[in-house]
């Protein structure tokens, strides 16, 4: 989840306008890109149905794990947010990431007080589970508004911050398009901007299936896009995150709700025959 992924205005990398054959007869609308194809999986090795009523601390922590304290940011992007993890909950069977108009004070990348005029959650896996290849999933609904910028993603564990991959992010003034972007260690990150049905009005599964030769997304069971160059082979953790965009023209404005939500249902992280 990086600053170049705003690729309407700065980015020089390469993309794909995914114009998908899409069906709404009387029901939803499905995206037919590409052919639906079975997941490379075999075993479950971690897995999160947020059926209490709290997060589980022995798979979740709330910051990224390069901050000390109890809140942080991703200085690497002009966000507006400070995670804090009273913004994050889980109730009626779903994790719960909350972004909330309200100032706080944090710090820059100097490590000077800053006020952030947003307060959000994110939780990540690092410091709790890290896998080598096999297949992501996550079951997610969207918030809707102006300068929302929601992300699933994984990060390489060894803290050197690529390569990253980004299983999908959406600015949310547009919640029919979704960003999806492999940042390799070196060179142009592939990415590729897929069209889908209202990610706010409905839950849709995203899912990623990592080999030792490729990387392939699927949005609802159905492959829209694979990278074969440059595949990383060491261990990477999960992040979500409900960002709030500083990037022109993403920012918040009259119309952004003063709190808004980003709700994942499950999390499912299957090994493969690859699996190191």
């Amino acid at each position: 989840m990086r600053f170049l992924t705003d690729v309407f205005l700065r980015s020089k990398t390469p993309l794909v306008l995914a114009f998908c054959l899409m069906a709404s007869v009387s029901g939803p609308l499905l995206i037919a890109c590409g052919q639906a194809m079975p997941p490379t999986k075999s075993s479950l090795i971690f897995g999160d149905d947020f059926l209490g009523g709290q997060l589980d601390t022995n798979k979740w922590g709330t910051c990224y794990p390069w901050f000390d304290g109890t809140g942080c940011t991703n200085h690497g992007n002009p966000e507006l947010e400070w995670y804090l993890p009273g913004q994050v909950s889980v109730q009626g069977g779903a994790l719960h990431l909350t972004a909330l108009r309200s100032g706080v004070r944090g710090f820059d990348s100097a490590k000077r007080p800053k006020d952030f005029p947003y307060r959000s959650g994110m939780v990540t896996t690092a410091g709790h589970f890290q896998f080598t290849y096999g297949r992501v999933e996550f079951r997610a609904r969207a918030p809707r508004g102006r300068g929302l910028w929601p992300a699933l993603w994984l990060l390489s564990a060894d803290g050197a911050g690529k390569p990253e991959i980004d299983l999908m992010e959406a600015y949310c003034e547009d919640v029919w398009q979704l960003i999806l972007t492999y940042h390799p260690k070196q060179g142009d990150p592939p990415q590729y901007i897929a069209l889908v049905n209202d990610i706010s009005s409905t839950w849709h599964t995203y899912a990623l299936d990592w080999r030792p030769d490729s990387l392939i997304w699927y949005i609802d069971g159905h492959r829209v896009f694979s990278v074969d160059y440059d595949v990383p082979h060491q261990p990477m953790y999960l992040i979500a995150n409900l960002a709030v965009s500083g990037i022109p023209p993403h920012q918040p404005d009259a119309s952004t709700p003063a709190t808004a939500q980003f709700d994942i249902a499950s999390v499912r992280v299957w090994s493969s025959s690859g699996s190191a």
